[in-house]
């Protein structure tokens, strides 16, 4: 749906037909607040709030148009007077951990980089119609409705059919964050009391991806446990090995935390996607 150009909305989100942004626009709705979500085709009005959750991954024109060109000609567009823009903790890459907002940026992917470019061209354009902007910094989001591909949901395709999932050692760690939690802290920006700025998005816990998943499969049965091939397949090229968020600046200026456990976080998962297998 595109909406024209003299209609305005309380809430337009880009992406919001992707994994984060749905989940973003049923928390709004659950709410009462009005929303409008579009995708590649655009959004022709003007918005109170802009949230941009939209790009993925993709070449060197794909992620420049996704995550710099498009929220900077939205936010031209829209001219709201909030913008909250999804980058990622990957504009951090190799930088030491735990990442802190006021810390150094060293992005190793193309997906980083532009996350990074997206950043300043969205504090630009908003600059530009005196707009406040929340740039948040996701860690490793997961959740029901995500796409496969991704870690989780590939090996919870594989496990709950009772196929071996081939992954790395997984001595790599991340900070894993229940969707949920991040849709919270969404809403919180909206807030008018809350103070513009960067803020990450993550539990602040350094897990090993080996632990992670075998929390998931733990979550799905007792046997799948076994079909985890750790060492099957090697690292990627210049993946970093840490990755974990500093919370702290988003608990103290927005008093958000993430209230989502690492277990509790796999049973939701699998339970919303009915594979969940009875304890013998």
């Amino acid at each position: 749906m595109q909406a024209s150009s003299t209609s305005e909305v309380a809430v337009a989100i880009g992406g919001g037909r992707g994994f984060i942004g749905a989940h973003v626009e049923r928390a709004l709705r659950a709410s009462g607040t009005e929303s409008l979500s579009f995708g590649r085709e655009g959004f022709g009005g003007r918005a109170q709030t802009l949230i941009w959750c939209a790009g993925g991954r993709g070449d060197a024109a794909e992620l420049e148009a996704a995550h710099v060109d498009q929220p900077f000609r939205h936010i031209e567009s829209a001219r709201p007077g909030c913008v909250i823009y999804l980058s990622s903790a990957a504009v951090y890459g190799q930088a030491p951990v735990p990442f802190v907002e006021s810390g150094e940026l060293v992005p190793t992917d193309g997906y980083g980089q532009a996350k990074w470019r997206g950043e300043q061209a969205v504090r630009a354009a908003a600059l530009r119609i005196g707009a406040r902007v929340f740039i948040l910094r996701p860690a490793v989001v997961y959740g029901p409705g995500q796409r496969p591909g991704m870690l989780l949901p590939s090996a919870l395709a594989s496990l709950s059919k009772g196929e071996p999932f081939d992954t790395t050692e997984g001595s790599q760690t991340r900070d894993f964050l229940e969707v949920s939690d991040l849709v919270r802290l969404v809403l919180r920006c909206r807030e008018p009391d809350a103070p513009p700025g960067v803020y990450n998005a993550g539990r602040g816990d350094e897990v090993s991806v080996r632990a992670a998943l075998q929390a998931l499969a733990h979550a799905v049965g007792p046997e799948a446990r076994e079909l985890l091939r750790f060492g099957a397949r090697p690292m990627r090229p210049g993946e970093p090995m840490r990755y974990v968020l500093a919370t702290e600046k988003a608990h103290l200026e927005l008093g958000w935390q993430a209230e989502v456990s690492l277990e509790a976080g796999m049973r939701r998962l699998v339970a919303a996607t009915g594979d969940a297998v009875p304890a013998s």
